[in-house]
């Protein structure tokens, strides 16, 4: 998903993203973290930056707390100005 969005596909980026959050298996077990992680720096890149910050909470609150990788990965751009964004890396 994400690579479709930095590639410039944004609506088949939103489809698929949407197809993730509507649904599609994001459950324990299944690295379900990593697929948020993914919604939500497709979100990001989409310029959604309230549903990128949800999908950052949720991946981190289901075992993906990685905050020095939300801080600098550049796919997270977009929201760094973001409200937030910046809430959720100030704790």
């Amino acid at each position: 998903m994400v690579t479709l969005a930095v590639a410039g596909e944004r609506e088949e980026a939103a489809f698929h993203a949407r197809l993730y959050a509507n649904g599609r298996h994001l459950v324990a077990g299944e690295m379900a973290h990593h697929w948020m992680y993914n919604l939500a720096c497709t979100e990001a890149q989409l310029g959604h930056a309230v549903q990128a910050v949800t999908w950052l909470r949720k991946a981190a609150a289901s075992g993906f707390p990685n905050y020095l990788l939300f801080q600098r990965d550049p796919l997270l751009d977009p929201i760094r100005s973001d409200p937030g964004f910046r809430q959720l890396l100030a704790g």
